[in-house]
């Protein structure tokens, strides 16, 4: 990764009668991790609704943290080939791409990649961590101790 950027992981996961989880975390260029965050919503979206909603999410998140120069990765091979080729529709997924497109306007530079699971754990775990109310947890440091045996296992990795 190039010198100024951040990388922000973003995941999502159905929480049964809840609704979705959405995991973020966000790192340096020397791999430094900057901030996490776990989000609960009560949305019920099927799997590729999910993935998209939660990389608009990581988006709006890393603009309000005053990042510039992002690289998103997503497990969701389908959703983030489906943002970098500008697939055209009317469906409420392609909805939530054009809203994918217009949130890219806050970047100077944004790029979005595919990574396997194992390469977006934390993410994935944040997703999916209690508790399960409706919300935001976000973390800058004095990560709880969950989170700091993921990252501590993730950076050793």
């Amino acid at each position: 990764m190039a010198a100024g950027r951040v990388k922000v992981n973003i995941d999502a996961g159905l929480l049964g009668e809840i609704g979705i989880g959405i995991g973020v975390v966000a790192r340096d260029s020397e791999g430094r991790i900057l901030w996490c965050a776990s989000i609960k919503r009560g949305e019920k979206l099927e799997p590729r609704l999910a993935e998209a909603r939660a990389i608009l999410v990581g988006m709006k998140l890393a603009a309000a943290r005053g990042h510039d120069l992002v690289e998103f990765e997503n497990d969701s091979e389908c959703v983030v080939n489906a943002i970098n080729k500008k697939v055209p529709g009317v469906s409420s997924f392609h909805l939530i791409l054009d809203d994918i497109m217009e949130a890219a306007q806050l970047f100077s530079f944004c790029s979005w990649s595919w990574v396997q699971r194992e390469g977006n754990k934390v993410a994935h775990e944040l997703a999916h961590a209690p508790p399960f109310a409706l919300g935001c947890k976000l973390w800058s440091d004095n990560f709880p101790d969950f989170l700091c045996n993921l990252l501590d296992s993730d950076c050793a990795a």
